[in-house]
């Protein structure tokens, strides 16, 4: 199984960190954003377009390489202001190319009510249903 990893870029870390736990349990994750050599706090203003727009193409091409994409969410009425939100982008193009949605968190817009989306309260109960997937898809292939 092969999961992109959606969050905010001043997140990185600790999204790294949950990359590190599913690759322990075999799933591949296609996130390269969570190697950028920049620092979690940089600014779009801090890098050249030529490095947004390859950035932006090497997310797209990770996604389309993922099975499902994990977005990790904030509360939407509490939760700290996350500005550029490109993980919304990311998540609308997944479910656009039929991607599996899994939000991890409280859902933070209409979108994330569509039908077919699934939605778990914490990193626990998510990456407890895709190492059941993963065990899923494990097991099919060897039948």
């Amino acid at each position: 199984m092969k999961v992109y990893l959606a969050a905010w870029f001043s997140s990185k870390n600790e999204t790294l960190a949950k990359a590190e736990e599913l690759r322990a349990c075999g799933i591949e994750v296609t996130s390269r954003w969570l190697d950028e050599k920049v620092a979690p706090a940089t600014l779009m203003s801090d890098v050249t377009e030529d490095y947004l727009t390859q950035t932006a193409q090497i997310d797209i091409q990770d996604i389309d390489a993922a099975d499902a994409l994990v977005l990790l969410t904030v509360d939407p009425e509490n939760g700290p202001c996350h500005r550029r939100g490109g993980r919304h982008f990311e998540s609308g193009y997944a479910a656009g190319r039929g991607k599996t949605l899994i939000i991890c968190g409280p859902k933070e817009n209409v979108f994330h009510y569509t039908p077919g989306v699934q939605q778990f309260d914490t990193w626990q109960e998510t990456k407890e249903f895709l190492l059941g997937c993963y065990v899923l898809e494990y097991a099919s292939k060897k039948s």
